[in-house]
């Protein structure tokens, strides 16, 4: 009996053995769930690319080869290869489609390697560049059988066509760079550049459930709708992102969504154009949410851009459902027209309105704490929507709770949050201005004060006809935080300048005194200086403006001159005492 039992437990243990050295073949074939895989140029598509010094040829292996939950690492390099796929059971469109890579499991997948140094992603310097090449789409991702989000990032995703390959319940080819189908996915610190569709051209996702973050959608085409990105019926949360110099032939160049529910925080929507309704953002039968978003110079090259919208365009859907839109802190400038709303409900909250030749077009349009302004961005004709010291979009905005901007500062920076994706970053100690609360949220705040005199605060003066006379004006400015340092300046006989036409002014360092000729002509003329300050923090003052009155007189013979002094005419009475200036309109403290 014993003999027996010593055999079973020697046979067992044999057993075990056995499993345990096929588990370990198997495992050394196809990896383990969680396993890192890798892919370079230097690479080759052959075994299971888990070994950082035999990594795969092409990215569409190594997916293939990967386990659920897998890490794929791309080294940097541009890759070129395409690849044929039956189309899954749910697509809209053609039977085979093609892509550089078709995913259709949980994976993450990381550019931006060094195949020397597989341990940290530079994708500044080894960019990994997935190349549609014109022939077929960059990413195909399927999300039937997902289990969990798909990874992609770091990646340059560039040059797909998605010509001839359907995708769009209506027929359209869709989804350019990505083309997603009921996927779950994540897009971040990526790049979607120069893709090509009929709808969405940089990227398309049809019932799918979307976050993309700091990531670039640049350059992209659509022949219909949505030039950038084009959201039919699901879910996405977009944040840090910008969207620009898109362009599609219809509605919606920066992005569309239709159906379902978008939430959008700290985005740039800019420089887009689209043939017709809603260039920068368009908005169709959905949900959207939106706080921090920067949405400037979007325009309408075709059609008829008063009735079709261009910043912003909200509408019911065809079968009437209508869109809620709510926007919070933001930024719209430079618009043929803001926004355009059709049979929808919309709500701006502490917005800052720029040049846009009308901002208020529909029935439910509620407006709450509007701002007017210059918004002062660093560079628009490079794309830099950041915000210089003195724009009217600093601490001005509402506290959402929203605790970074674009870049990841810090929100906000001083005395509240700025309206807009970017919040400035400024140093100093915060003075908060409390304002009655009949004014909060409705007046910019400007704490720079000052004044402006010509020839000490004179009514008129004047000279003969044709002499040129010199008119002293005296500049003065306080600031509770910092020093003056700046101030823009403009003399004229136009009348006092206006916030537009101040705003187009540049700064210029900061003088007590300027001098100013002036030639005298027969009849009274008025000449008046205005001026604004700005502080070393970038507060900036109101608009002050003074004015004189210049008068000539007849040139007397040669034998009768009399010496006239400058600054008063012959028959002038006594200077009134000196007149203390006011602001200009708009921008009173």
């Amino acid at each position: 009996m014993v003999q027996r039992r010593i055999l079973f437990l020697g046979l067992a243990v044999l057993l075990l053995l056995f499993c345990a050295i096929l588990l370990l073949q198997l495992n050394s074939r196809a990896g383990v769930p969680g396993s890192t895989r890798y892919v370079a140029l230097t690479g080759s598509d052959r075994g299971i690319c888990t070994a950082p010094s035999e990594p795969c040829r092409t990215l569409q292996y190594a997916v293939d080869a990967a386990d659920e939950g897998d890490v794929i690492k791309i080294a940097g390099g541009v890759y070129t290869d395409l690849h044929h796929r039956p189309a899954p059971a749910a697509y809209p469109g053609s039977s085979t489609i093609t892509q550089v890579v078709y995913i259709s499991k949980t994976v993450s997948i990381q550019g931006g390697y060094a195949p020397e140094d597989w341990s940290t992603a530079d994708p500044d310097a080894h960019p990994t560049t997935l190349d549609g090449s014109e022939q077929g789409r960059v990413l195909f991702i399927s999300g039937k059988a997902l289990a969990a989000n798909t990874l992609i990032k770091d990646l340059r995703l560039v040059s797909g066509n998605a010509a001839g390959l359907g995708g769009d319940p209506l027929g359209y080819d869709a989804g350019g760079g990505i083309y997603g189908l009921q996927a779950s996915a994540t897009l971040s610190d990526s790049l979607i550049l120069d893709n090509t569709a009929a709808a969405g051209g940089g990227l398309y996702s049809l019932q799918g459930e979307w976050i993309i973050s700091n990531s670039t959608i640049e350059a992209n085409t659509a022949s219909g709708r949505g030039g950038g990105l084009y959201l039919l019926e699901g879910s996405a949360q977009l944040s840090g992102n910008v969207i620009r110099s898109n362009v599609a032939g219809a509605g919606g160049g920066g992005l569309l969504v239709t159906g379902g529910e978008a939430q959008l925080t700290n985005n740039v929507i800019a420089d887009n154009a689209s043939g017709s309704e809603g260039p920068g953002l368009h908005v169709e039968g959905a949900l959207v949410r939106a706080w921090h978003t920067t949405i400037a110079s979007n325009e309408m090259p075709a059609g008829d851009p008063y009735f079709e919208g261009s910043g912003i365009y909200v509408r019911a859907d065809p079968a009437g459902s209508p869109s809620t839109a709510l926007f919070t802190n933001t930024i719209v400038a430079s618009h043929t027209l803001a926004f355009n709303i059709d049979e929808s409900v919309v709500r701006f909250r502490d917005t800052l309105w720029y040049r846009n030749r009308s901002t208020n077009r529909g029935d439910n349009v509620t407006l709450l704490g509007s701002h007017g302004g210059f918004p002062a961005f660093v560079s628009p004709a490079a794309g830099d929507y950041h915000l210089l010291p003195g724009s009217a979009a600093l601490d001005v905005g509402a506290d959402t709770g929203v605790r970074t901007d674009i870049d990841g500062d810090a929100r906000p920076q001083w005395c509240g949050p700025d309206i807009g994706a970017d919040e400035l970053a400024v140093a100093g100690t915060c003075h908060q201005l409390y304002l009655p609360l009949s004014l909060r949220g409705y007046t910019t705040y400007r704490p720079v004060q000052g004044s402006v005199e010509i020839e000490n605060g004179i009514c008129c003066a004047g000279g003969y006809v044709g002499q040129t006379i010199t008119l002293t004006v005296e500049y003065t400015a306080t600031s509770p935080f910092a020093p003056v340092t700046e101030m823009r300046t403009h003399f004229r006989s136009g009348g006092c300048l206006r916030e537009p036409e101040m705003s187009e002014l540049e700064w210029e360092p900061f003088v007590p005194e300027r001098d100013y000729p002036v030639l005298v002509y027969i009849n009274w003329i008025g000449h008046y200086a205005s001026v604004q300050y700005r502080d070393a923090l970038g507060y900036i003052s109101p608009i002050y403006c003074d004015d004189i009155a210049v008068e000539g007189h007849p040139t007397p013979e040669p034998t009768d001159i009399t010496p006239v002094p400058t600054g008063i005419t012959p028959s002038a009475p006594e200077p009134p005492p000196s007149k203390t200036p006011t602001p200009s309109g708009a921008g009173h403290p």
